[in-house]
């Protein structure tokens, strides 16, 4: 790992990869953040490639990545996973990361399905971050759990007018003629995009 030439120290890493004694992942990991982004890329796709589940905490630690290209091939090596433990780190990681990390979670629960994370979503609805009240608003509009309307509704009062904008989206794909009360009343929003 200490060759100048960067592509070297590329193949060193996929060889060191191949080998089948998943203890060393760990240590290459630790070595690998502190190289050019694009080693850190090309690790978190040979970890997807690879599909162990013992990758997992490691790429769900690189969607903090300053890089965004290394935070994008992080988050399709763990796409590549299907590992009911990927699911239960993406909970945990619902209440600790950056907000690439939580957004990757509330998008991957939902578009997988994941039911039992309904709970966990719902007290995310309230994190600081729009994106992530925005992914997390989506995730459970795919999972359609009634346990949701409610809070839903609280963020029909959100101070930004794009998670107002997904609340009332939400609201009338789940409840229809139900939530039309709510969504009537924001026909006089101030933000022209909620109106609509």
């Amino acid at each position: 790992m200490k060759d100048p030439d960067w592509r070297k120290r590329e193949q060193a890493v996929e060889k060191f990869l191949q080998i089948e004694e998943e203890g060393r992942i760990m240590p290459l990991a630790d070595l690998i953040k502190t190289e050019p982004f694009i080693l850190r890329g090309y690790f978190c796709r040979l970890l997807g490639k690879l599909g162990r589940e013992s990758g997992l905490p490691y790429l769900i630690s690189f969607l903090d990545d300053e890089n965004e290209m290394v935070r994008e091939e992080a988050a399709a090596a763990l796409d590549r996973i299907e590992s009911d433990k990927k699911y239960d780190l993406l909970l945990e990681t619902l209440e600790k990361g950056e907000v690439f990390r939580k957004c990757y979670a509330a998008e991957t629960l939902g578009n997988k399905g994941q039911c039992y994370a309904v709970l966990s979503l719902i007290r995310s609805l309230s994190d600081p971050e729009v994106e992530v009240r925005l992914k997390v608003i989506e995730a459970l509009r795919l999972l359609r759990d009634v346990k949701a309307i409610k809070p839903i509704k609280g963020l029909l009062e959100d101070p930004d007018p794009e998670v107002r904008y997904a609340a009332i989206f939400t609201l009338g794909d789940m409840e229809g003629r139900e939530a039309a009360g709510e969504i009537a009343v924001l026909l006089e929003d101030s933000h022209p995009q909620v109106r609509r």
